[in-house]
């Protein structure tokens, strides 16, 4: 039963609905410093700069509740994957930050 396991899981454990969600506010703020950094690796350090201030600056849209997202920025997916970790809903949560692209992706994929 146990070799069916990820040896990751073995050997660190498997962390609580509880310290995913307190992990996910962190991994969120942080997506959002870099959203607008785009899929660039080359990107300098005013590119990541002007990210964070206007991340700072910018208004957050509700989202309604069933609104098909069509073409989704990284700002509405980490609101959507909020909304479902609100409610429960992990493996819709993890679905929707797999859509995340670029530098956001890369900060939220340990998450």
């Amino acid at each position: 039963a146990v070799s069916g396991l990820p040896q990751r899981a073995i050997e660190v454990g498997i962390s609580s609905e509880a310290a995913l969600g307190r992990r996910f506010d962190r991994v969120k703020t942080r997506c959002r410093r870099v959203a607008l950094v785009g899929e660039s690796r080359s990107a300098g350090v005013f590119t990541y700069m002007w990210s964070h201030l206007m991340s700072a600056l910018m208004l957050r849209r509700e989202i309604a509740p069933n609104a098909a997202l069509e073409d989704p920025d990284a700002f509405e997916l980490l609101d959507l994957a909020e909304r479902y970790l609100a409610k429960g809903e992990f493996e819709l949560a993890v679905r929707v930050v797999n859509q995340l692209k670029g530098v956001p992706r890369r900060v939220a994929s340990d998450w």
